[in-house]
C-alpha cells in the first residue's frame, strides 16, 4: 500500500512540475488584479503578461533599498494601446505614462527613497488581447549600484529546503527544527579548515521517521542513517577540510509538527577527546528556573510600604521570592553627570543627524525625528536613570532585610527613541549595572552576590518603521536595539556573571509575506532563536488587555517546543540554535474584581485569565514564566493578590 501511495504522490509531483513550467511560459503573473494581490517585482525585471479581459487590472510591486533613478517602460500589443501609473506605498499616484498606440510607455522617476512601490498596467479603453505586452524595469541607485527588490528577510533562513540555500550552523552545535510538510528536507552546512573526526546525531519527534544524509562540497554522499523512529547517527573519521552538508529528511515523506534534535560534535584530527568542545545550544533544564512577579517603581506610581513587603513574604506569603523590579514607562533620557549636572543621553542635534540608513521607515525620516523630537520634549528631565536607580535599590534592600533567600532582577527602562538605542549603552552600564552594585555594596556586599539575579530589558519589542532589521547580519541584526542587547548581554554574562530577561509582546500586525521580517513577532524570534543574548525570553500574550489578541496558543506551543514560533507554527529563522530558555507571562490586573453595575465586564476578564492558568498552571520546572499583576494598588487588590498566589503555590508543587 505504501507503494502505491508513493507512485501517487510522485504522479502529482510531475503533474505539478509540469503545470508550474507552463504556467510560467503563459507569463502567469495572477492573481494581480488589486494593489493588495500585486506581484513582487526583485530586481531589473522583463516581464511578459495580458490583459486578458475588459477589466483586467495588472500591478506589480518592488522594494526599494536606499535612494534609485528607476526607469519603468511597458511595450503595448501591437494595435493596442496600454498605460502604466507608479504608486508610493500609500499608494498615492506619483507618476504615469499615456501616450498613444504605438508608443512605448515611459516613466523615469529619479530620487526614489527607500519603501515599497506599485505599478498598475491597465487599458482605458477596456481593450484585451491574448498576445501580452512587456513591462521593464531598471533602477540604479546614486552610487551606480542596483538597490531594488525587496531587501528585507533572505528567505533562505526559513527555507532552507536545497543544498543551495542551506544554514550555515556550527561545527559543534545541538540545535532544533523540523520537517513540517510532505516531500520537504532541510539542509543545514558545516565548513571545516583542518582535517576532522565527525559525530552527528538526530533525534526525530516521537513516532516520526525521520532520517539524515551527509554529503561534500561536490553532492556526495558521505554517509547515511536510516533507522526506523529511532536516534539517527553518521560518524566519520579523518574527513578532508572543506565544506559538507547535513540533509533531515522523511522517510516516505513523513514530516511532523514537532521539532527534531540535532547534535554535531567535531575534533581536529590529532587532538585528544578531552578537547572536543560541545555547545549544547539547546539546554537541559536542571533546578529552579524564574517564577517572577513584576513590581513596579518610578514616579506617579504608589509605592510599595514595608507592611506591604511584609504581606507577600511573611504574613500572607504570595507563593514566590523572585521579583522584577521595573519601571513604569516613563522615558528616562538624563543621568548626573561627573559634574553633578543633569545630562541629556538621546539630544535634538543626534536626532537632527539622523540618517535613512540608520531607519526603516520607508523614507519617511522627517515624520520619524518629529516624532522623536516630541519625545524628547515630553520627557521629564527629572526622571534620570540615577533616580530609577535610587529606586530600585530601595525597594530591592527593604524585600532582602524582609527575607534574605529573595531573588531579584532589575529593569533596564524602556526607550522611545529606538533607532538611538544604542546612545543609551554606556550610561545604562555606569548608573544602573555599576552604579546599583555600588550602592547595595555600602550596605552588605553579600546583597549584590547572592540576591541579585539579573537585569531585564523592558523596550517590549523591535517595532518596524524606526529601525533597520536586517536578519542576514546575524551577531545584531545590523539594529541599533539588538545592539544594545548584545552589548549590555556581555556586560552583564561577562563582567557581572549575572542573567538577563526579556519579557516582550508576542504578537504581529503585518500580515503580508514581504513583510516578514518586518513583523515584532519575527524580529522576537530571531533573537530568542537565533542568538544568546537572554537566559530568558519570556512572551506576553496580552490576551488578558485585549481580546482580539488569541495568542495564547501560539505562546503555549512556543513555550512547550523551547522555540518561538510564528502563527503558522513555524520556527522563526528555522532553527533554534540558542541556548536561550521560552517562557510564558500571565497577565491580570483590578479589572478581575467584581464591580457593582460591571458584572459583564469582569466575567470576561476572569474568563480570560482563567485561559492563562489553564495554559501555563503547570510552569515549574519546565519553563520561566513572568507575573504582570499591574502596580501596587493593583496586586494588593484582594481578587488579584488571592489570583496570584494560588497560580504560584500551584505552579511551585
Amino acid at each position: 500500500m505504501k507503494k502505491v501511495v508513493l507512485s501517487l504522490v510522485l504522479i502529482v509531483s510531475i503533474l505539478l512540475s509540469s503545470y508550474q513550467v507552463f504556467a510560467e511560459m503563459a507569463f502567469d503573473y495572477e492573481p494581480n488584479n488589486s494593489p493588495d494581490d500585486a506581484f513582487v517585482i526583485n530586481g531589473d525585471s522583463n516581464i511578459m503578461s495580458t490583459i486578458s479581459g475588459s477589466n483586467d487590472i495588472d500591478y506589480y510591486k518592488f522594494y526599494v533599498n536606499g535612494v534609485v533613478d528607476t526607469n519603468i517602460s511597458l511595450t503595448s500589443p501591437q494595435g493596442l494601446d496600454y498605460d502604466i501609473k507608479l504608486y508610493d506605498a500609500d499608494f498615492n499616484e506619483i507618476a504615469s505614462s499615456e501616450l498613444p498606440a504605438g508608443n512605448s510607455d515611459i516613466i523615469t522617476k529619479k530620487l526614489l527613497t527607500t519603501g515599497m512601490y506599485s505599478i498598475k498596467v491597465y487599458c482605458f479603453s477596456h481593450k484585451y488581447s491574448t498576445s501580452p505586452y512587456t513591462l521593464s524595469m531598471k533602477s540604479i541607485d546614486v552610487k551606480g549600484n542596483n538597490k531594488t527588490g525587496y531587501k528585507g528577510i533572505s528567505e533562505s533562513d526559513i527555507k532552507n529546503t536545497t543544498m543551495s540555500n542551506a544554514l550555515e550552523v556550527n561545527n559543534n552545535t545541538l540545535f532544533r527544527a523540523k520537517v513540517s510538510s510532505l516531500n520537504e528536507s532541510r539542509y543545514y552546512k558545516l565548513a571545516f579548515d583542518n582535517p576532522f573526526d565527525l559525530d552527528i546525531s538526530m533525534t526525530p519527534p516521537k513516532d516520526v521517521d525521520l532520517d539524515i544524509k551527509l554529503y561534500n562540497s561536490s553532492g556526495i554522499e558521505m554517509g547515511s542513517s536510516t533507522n526506523k523512529n529511532e536516534m539517527e547517527r553518521i560518524s566519520k573519521s579523518n574527513l578532508l577540510p572543506g565544506t559538507y552538508y547535513l540533509k533531515v529528511y522523511g522517510n516516505y515523506f513523513e514530516f511532523s509538527s514537532n521539532t527534531y534534535e540535532v547534535q554535531i560534535k567535531s575534533l581536529r584530527v590529532g587532538l585528544s577527546n578531552t578537547e572536543i568542545v560541545v555547545d549544547d545550544s539547546v539546554p537541559r533544564v536542571n533546578g529552579s528556573l524564574p517564577q517572577a512577579l513584576l513590581l513596579y517603581v518610578g514616579p506617579g506610581q504608589p509605592k510599595f510600604t514595608d507592611k506591604d513587603i511584609r504581606k507577600m513574604l511573611i504574613d500572607d506569603p504570595i507563593n514566590t521570592k523572585e521579583f522584577v523590579i521595573t519601571e513604569n514607562g516613563a522615558q528616562y533620557n538624563t543621568y548626573i553627570n561627573s559634574e553633578g549636572r543633569l545630562a541629556d543621553i538621546v539630544t535634538p542635534e543626534k536626532i537632527n543627524a539622523l540618517t535613512l540608513d540608520k531607519i526603516d521607515s520607508t523614507g519617511k525620516l522627517d515624520l520619524i525625528k518629529s516624532d522623536y523630537l516630541d519625545f524628547y520634549k515630553n520627557a521629564e528631565r527629572k526622571n534620570s536613570l540615577d533616580y530609577f536607580s535610587d529606586e530600585a535599590v530601595d525597594l530591592a534592600l527593604r524585600l532582602i532585610k524582609t527575607d534574605s533567600s529573595v531573588k531579584i532582577y532589575i529593569a533596564i527602562p524602556s526607550v522611545d527613541f529606538h533607532a538611538l538605542t544604542d546612545e543609551y549603552i554606556e550610561p545604562v552600564k555606569e548608573k544602573l549595572m555599576k552604579g546599583i552594585k555600588e550602592k547595595l555594596d555600602k550596605v552588605d556586599p553579600n546583597y549584590w552576590k547572592k540576591n541579585i539575579e539579573g537585569f531585564y530589558f523592558s523596550t517590549e519589542g523591535i517595532p518596524y518603521y524606526y529601525s533597520w532589521f536586517k536578519p542576514d547580519k546575524t551577531i545584531d541584526f545590523n539594529n541599533p536595539i539588538v545592539k544594545t542587547m548584545s552589548s549590555l548581554s556581555n556586560e552583564i554574562h561577562q563582567v557581572y556573571n549575572k542573567k538577563f530577561i526579556w519579557i516582550p509582546y508576542y504578537g504581529g500586525s503585518l500580515d503580508m509575506e514581504e513583510y516578514y521580517n518586518k513583523d515584532p513577532l519575527v524580529r522576537i524570534g530571531y533573537i530568542a532563536n537565533r542568538t544568546d543574548i537572554f537566559d530568558y525570553v519570556i512572551l506576553q500574550a496580552s490576551y488578558y488587555f485585549y481580546s482580539d489578541s488569541k495568542n495564547i496558543p501560539f505562546v503555549e506551543a512556543s513555550v512547550e517546543n523551547n522555540v518561538v514560533l510564528d502563527t503558522e507554527q513555524g520556527i522563526i529563522g528555522g532553527i533554534k540554535s540558542s541556548k536561550t530558555i521560552i517562557g510564558p507571562e500571565m497577565e491580570i490586573d483590578k479589572n478581575i474584581a467584581p464591580v457593582s453595575g460591571k458584572e459583564g465586564d469582569t466575567k470576561a476578564y476572569q474568563e480570560r485569565y482563567q485561559e492563562y492558568v489553564k495554559a501555563f498552571k503547570e510552569t515549574k520546572p519546565k519553563y520561566p514564566v513572568a507575573f504582570y499583576a499591574g502596580s501596587r494598588d493593583d496586586i494588593f487588590n484582594e481578587a488579584v493578590y488571592n489570583a496570584v498566589k494560588s497560580f504560584f503555590e500551584k505552579s511551585n508543587n
